[in-house]
């Protein structure tokens, strides 16, 4: 699972900068929850662009936004199979960068908030997906998170995590030539960069919340090396 995000202007403005050529305006957002809006990177036909999506993806096919299922977060293990997901995989891949992540654990029957970051403070790169749905009121540009199984590392943790990126497999991904075995291998979990896990007061846990107050650390942090990608 990856239900809640932070997105904050300086490092994300640092990552837009290298791929686009006019400066665009970030806004700070803390605890940002499925449907609201994200900021994305897609290639089209090579040229790098900047977008804004809404974080639960709503199939080109489909009557609209719905909540019966849950599809800001993507399974890599049926990615290329799930009628939702497998055309978007094929040519509507995007990342989606994010100065950190939440997820939780049971502690004494309560729910136990903990942030996922870099410990370098740059920006984390999620693979994703999106697509592009046309209604009477309009047209919504969304997109989906892609999970995978956690790599060892950070499966005390949670058994799921993001499939998390780097600049050289940003690329890669984003390619609209990509197809077959070079997919494949970055769907495989991997930790591009080292981590640091925090524990954070539980007020997080109130969605309505978006105060950076309501994050407080509590106790010490831990740290996840990297771990590569099989090539």
């Amino acid at each position: 699972m990856c239900g809640r995000l932070n997105l904050i202007d300086a490092p994300m403005y640092a990552f837009f900068a290298k791929y686009l050529n006019l400066p665009i305006q970030i806004e700070t957002a803390f605890n940002v929850t499925p449907t609201e809006s994200v900021w994305t990177l897609i290639s089209n036909q090579g040229v790098f662009e900047a977008m804004t999506m809404r974080w639960w993806l709503v199939p080109n096919w489909s009557q609209g936004p719905q909540n019966k299922f849950s599809m800001f977060n993507a399974r890599a293990e049926t990615v290329k199979t799930s009628k939702a997901y497998a055309q978007p995989f094929k040519r509507q891949r995007c990342v989606i960068p994010v100065a950190g992540y939440f997820e939780w654990r049971d502690v004494g029957g309560k729910r136990q908030p903990f942030k996922i970051c870099r410990d370098d403070g740059e920006v984390l790169l999620f693979g994703g997906l999106w697509d592009q749905w046309h209604g009477p009121e309009g047209t919504i540009i969304s997109c989906t998170i892609i999970t995978t199984e956690a790599p060892a590392s950070m499966q005390p943790f949670h058994h799921r995590a993001p499939l998390m990126l780097n600049d050289t497999e940003l690329t890669e991904w984003l390619d609209q030539r990509s197809a077959g075995a070079s997919l494949d291998r970055l769907l495989a979990p991997s930790v591009p960069y080292a981590l640091s896990i925090q524990d954070v007061d539980a007020k997080v846990n109130y969605a309505r919340n978006k105060s950076e107050s309501a994050q407080q650390a509590v106790g010490d942090a831990s740290h996840i090396a990297v771990l590569a990608r099989p090539r």
